[in-house]
């Protein structure tokens, strides 16, 4: 009597099937998995970056540093012809210091010293930005930051002096609201996308599953805020809300 060998079309079909299945299940586990430890490593980054700016602030009579992100470069050029000029808070001044190119991306930003490595400004998340050519790069590395932070804790209403503007910081005892000023962020989309969840250019970093942002705070903690929350903070007056209802809106910084 002959053995029979190997597995019929049925038998590997029904193989098959299974192993779609069990696919199908653990797919989205897998997926749920991935986000948390990426969320987690992020989370991570923002306390680190908040801790070297506190730091920074105790060595510094309690005042924040001048800093800026690369969204504040683009808008603000004033700022790189300040007295001094100002840097990005993880680098140079891509102005001042871009000889030879690239140069201000190797510097230390006023916090570099209270951190362990750049690698903290670095989000896992980051899938990307679209440069005008259509091509994606990665935000890290076009910027050397994935990461954004509300630009007024640097800068008091400047004022002239001999040789351009001088910009002053805030101290962290003049927030009104710590508990509510975020310090670094993992997103910061672009003003005229502020209520789109598909923009392309300035939205890389949000999850767009869950829209919803990991933030770190001038009182130490770190949160993950919806989008919802992010652009239409409930605890705005309504004043407020209408002239730049967001989550980086100077009234955390004034009360007003």
């Amino acid at each position: 009597m002959r053995r029979r060998c190997g597995f019929t079309l049925i038998e590997l079909l029904v193989v098959i099937a299974i192993i779609a299945i069990l696919a199908a299940i653990l797919f989205p586990v897998f997926a749920k998995a991935r986000m948390r430890a990426q969320q987690a490593t992020c989370t991570s980054n923002l306390n680190q970056i908040t801790k070297g700016i506190l730091m920074y602030c105790d060595d510094n009579d309690g005042y924040f540093p001048r800093g800026m992100d690369y969204l504040d470069w683009a808008a603000y050029p004033e700022l790189s012809n300040a007295v001094p000029p100002v840097p990005l808070l993880w680098g140079g001044n891509p102005t001042k210091d871009n000889s030879p190119v690239g140069k201000w991306k190797t510097m230390d930003g006023p916090i570099g010293q209270y951190l362990k490595s750049k690698e903290v400004w670095k989000c896992p998340s980051d899938k990307g930005q679209i440069l005008s050519s259509g091509l994606v790069k990665k935000v890290f590395d076009k910027n050397g930051s994935s990461y954004t932070w509300p630009v007024i804790l640097s800068f008091k209403t400047p004022t002239s002096g001999s040789g351009g503007l001088i910009y002053r910081p805030y101290g962290v005892s003049q927030v009104k609201y710590p508990t509510r000023c975020f310090t670094i962020c993992d997103s910061l989309p672009l003003w005229a996308q502020r209520d789109s969840l598909t923009d392309p250019a300035g939205a890389w970093h949000r999850d767009v599953k869950s829209k919803s942002y990991t933030m770190a705070f001038v009182d130490g903690h770190t949160q993950v805020i919806s989008h919802e929350e992010f652009f239409h903070p409930k605890d705005l007056p309504p004043a407020i809300l209408n002239r730049d209802g967001a989550m980086w809106s100077s009234y955390y910084v004034t009360g007003n």
